[in-house]
């Protein structure tokens, strides 16, 4: 007999009531439900952000951060940071880095004058890049915290180098 009842029973009737049970029903009820509990007003949770990283200390400088996730090859890749001469040529090497570990990533950061033009030369002297024949390693360059632009993939060849960035004069 699966007829709504007016008392509790132990075994569910598949039909919504009136009267309190302790079993759930898979049918819903017409009335909603209350709770004796208090209403607890919780504060969303704050997501967890990282502090903004650091600017440099003197103000004639702005902050370039290098990203390098390395491959099984680790010993191949370095990079360069070069900055413009008189002659709009890139001469000075004002940064370079060739200590690392295979499949690892590396966060690297100088602080470098705000009024020159650089440009960073990524190198691999065995030739095959650092994605994707040893691995998936990737670089990636931010000067000021924007986005230095730079060939997509480093998948072969000795060396790619990036667009122009920091105070340039002619084209990018």
């Amino acid at each position: 007999n699966d007829v709504p009842s007016d008392v509790p029973s132990d075994v569910p009737s598949g039909f919504p009531s009136d009267v309190r049970s302790v079993f759930p029903s898979d049918v819903p009820s017409d009335k909603p439900s209350t709770s004796q509990a208090p209403t607890v007003n919780t504060p969303a949770p704050v997501p967890n952000t990282p502090a903004p990283s650091s600017s440099c200390k003197n103000p004639n400088r702005d902050k370039l951060k290098i990203t390098v996730l390395t491959d099984s090859r680790a010993s191949d890749t370095s990079f360069k940071v070069k900055m413009v001469n008189p002659n709009n040529k890139f001469r000075k090497i004002v940064w370079k880095e060739n200590d690392f570990e295979d499949n690892t990533l590396h966060e690297l950061s100088k602080c470098l004058n705000k009024n020159r033009c650089y440009r960073v030369i990524m190198l691999d002297s065995y030739g095959d890049g650092i994605c994707c024949s040893e691995g998936n390693g990737y670089y990636d360059i931010k000067w000021k915290g924007i986005d230095v632009r730079h060939p997509e993939n480093f998948d072969d060849g000795y060396k790619q180098v990036s667009r122009k960035f920091g105070k340039c004069r002619g084209n990018f």
